[in-house]
């Protein structure tokens, strides 16, 4: 008998420590340092070698690789879905799957996108720009027939709005990335609403500041392999840098467009 009450025991002693290490290295992995602020931190080493005449000197093959937030001038759901999704990295886990949780279908009104509180919609569209749910319904007509309910905007965001959901399925993408994609959808990229018929100006408005940029300093040091990609897609990103990297550089200066011109 003493003898099982031992084996029980240790089991439960080995159990415990499995369950608790197991436990203890999800929580460490889960919420591991973000990519970007993991070493080398190329702020740090920017600012120490500004202070280094030699430093700052290119050697060999030299390349310029150009990059920063910028807006697309055609509205693109990735670039908003990658956007929304930067600050649940400093979310800690596990409240993280609850902030980035899909919590159904996320609808605005494409004419009163920005309301604080409840209204009649006259035309309601999802984040891939439907105006009609997957069996032909409108939307509208779900919100006739009380299967939509109102949200309010976030108190703990500032000038936040409220939205439409329907809860019965889900909307395909986290809360945040729907809202905000729908929210650049029918506002910022919305004909005669946001910017200017349907196109944000400043992916064009970067481009000239790059190719300025470029004409000067192709006129001062000869041709430069150059790359210029949006910060918000991580893929095009290392495509440019890899790029680069077997044209021969020896050295790549890492940049932003707007400083860009008046440096060179």
């Amino acid at each position: 008998m003493l003898k099982w009450i031992k084996r029980i025991a240790v089991t439960l002693v080995v159990l415990i420590v499995v369950v608790g290490g197991g436990g203890y290295g999800t929580f460490t992995y889960m919420n591991r340092t973000p990519p970007q602020l993991v070493e080398p931190n190329y702020f740090r080493i920017y600012k120490e070698q500004l202070a280094s005449e030699e430093a700052m000197t290119p050697e060999g093959n030299v390349a310029i690789f150009m990059s920063g937030l910028i807006m697309p001038e055609d509205f693109r759901v990735p670039d908003f879905h990658n956007l929304a999704l930067k600050s649940s990295q400093y979310i800690p886990w596990p409240i993280r799957n609850r902030a980035m949780a899909d919590p159904g279908v996320i609808l605005l009104d494409t004419e009163r996108f920005y309301e604080f509180e409840e209204f009649v919609p006259t035309n309601l569209v999802d984040a891939y720009g439907s105006s009609m749910d997957v069996d032909g319904t409108p939307w509208v007509e779900k919100y006739h027939n009380g299967d939509l309910i109102w949200v309010d905007p976030s108190p703990t965001q500032h000038f936040d709005h409220g939205y439409f959901l329907y809860t019965a399925r889900k909307g395909g993408m986290p809360g945040p990335s729907q809202k905000l994609v729908n929210k650049a959808r029918v506002y910022y990229y919305g004909k005669g609403k946001g910017f200017m018929n349907g196109k944000v100006p400043h992916e064009a408005g970067n481009w000239a500041i790059v190719e300025a940029t470029m004409e000067k300093i192709t006129a001062k040091y000869g041709d430069v392999p150059y790359r210029w990609v949006t910060a918000e897609d991580f893929h095009l990103a290392r495509k440019a840098m890899f790029e680069l990297l077997d044209c021969g550089a020896d050295t790549i200066i890492f940049a932003s467009p707007p400083p860009c011109l008046f440096s060179s």
